[in-house]
């Protein structure tokens, strides 16, 4: 049997269930591991998560609608399993009859969550993987950065020098007055390059499908949503960016990339360089498209320098990486400066 406009069968979704309990949820998330090897056997839930938009990371847009229902205050018994939810939350091992029941419950309002969400997470704890690259850039440069982000979401990660940095290796920068200091171990025997002082930003723009205006609360709320119930730590770290972010005001741009990059990267002023970056965006891009955005900057290059740096996990790599392309008299250089978390939990310098 095939659902809605994913054209996906039942025994599909299931093994995207059963996989995301396998090899995400495990030792990371014990309720949602133990919540989607329920749903791998509930055709009723998996009908239900079927509805998701195409291209969307199923079992992600179903857990965060029924998060994000729990958030809002919906009232069920299933609250009291959800540690940001309920301050004395109950232990996992029976839960799913009761996740099963508030998706029977609130089919209804989950169907419509589901239908027209998008993933957005901004993941803060990259911009510790971000800040030592945008250093080398405006270095050498040797011009303040026009920033520029693809896949920016509410634009979290453009705010990345409103933030505190302390790594492992005794390195910071901008604790002692950020409400948000964030934490990287350093591995391996390289030092990141992180300056005295930030780099001087000019301008700052993020490009969207479906840019979030966090001064709107269910924006604000949706993010919360994505993030995993029982990862309270992370959840506090993206409250405080939330923070930040709602005293400030954004260009955020709504639109296909490929279609506005050109643009603004045209109307980048000369006395600033442009610096277009992305974390876990080229990712969802079909490889034609990867092609086209590289593409994109070494036409746009042949009038100006540019540098691109990218998070990201595409093909065989065994780690994530963090990369810069720049584009530089015309001519363009890659080099993988550094290995990664996903989240920049950690880093693995390896520049030089």
């Amino acid at each position: 049997m095939n659902y809605h406009e994913n054209d996906i069968t039942t025994e599909q979704l299931s093994r995207k269930f059963y996989h995301f309990a396998e090899l995400q949820a495990i030792g990371h998330s014990p309720l949602y591991e133990k919540i989607c090897y329920g749903i791998a056997a509930d055709n009723d839930v998996l009908h239900l998560s079927g509805y998701a938009l195409v291209g969307q990371p199923i079992p992600n847009i179903l857990l965060a609608s029924v998060h994000y229902l729990l958030l809002k205050g919906a009232q069920h018994p299933l609250a009291a399993y959800y540690p940001d939810v309920s301050e004395a939350a109950r232990p996992f091992d029976d839960v799913y009859p009761v996740f099963h029941d508030f998706c029977l419950q609130f089919r209804d309002e989950i169907k419509q969550q589901v239908a027209v969400r998008l993933t957005q997470t901004n993941e803060t704890g990259r911009c510790a993987l971000l800040l030592p690259v945008f250093n080398m850039v405006a270095e050498r440069a040797k011009k303040p950065l026009a920033l520029i982000e693809v896949g920016t979401s509410a634009g979290l990660n453009l705010l990345w020098d409103q933030y505190g940095y302390r790594y492992s290796d005794g390195q910071t920068l901008g604790i002692s007055d950020a409400s948000l200091v964030l934490q990287s171990e350093v591995r391996g025997d390289q030092h990141p390059p992180i300056p005295a002082s930030f780099p001087v930003v000019a301008s700052r723009v993020g490009i969207d499908i479906n840019p979030l205006d966090l001064h709107d609360p269910e924006n604000a709320l949706w993010l919360r949503a994505l993030v995993w119930p029982d990862d309270l730590a992370r959840a506090k770290q993206l409250q405080n960016a939330i923070n930040i972010a709602q005293k400030h005001s954004l260009e955020l741009i709504k639109g296909d990339a490929l279609e506005i990059l050109p643009r603004v990267l045209e109307n980048v002023p000369t006395d600033s360089v442009p610096c277009v970056f992305h974390s876990y965006v080229l990712n969802q891009f079909s490889p034609e498209n990867r092609e086209r955005f590289y593409e994109l900057l070494q036409e746009l290059a042949a009038q100006r320098d540019l540098y691109c740096i990218g998070i990201e996990h595409i093909g065989a790599h065994v780690k994530t990486e963090v990369k810069l392309a720049a584009f530089e008299g015309g001519v363009r250089s890659d080099t993988v400066m550094a290995y990664c978390h996903d989240h920049g939990k950690w880093i693995e310098w390896i520049a030089g």
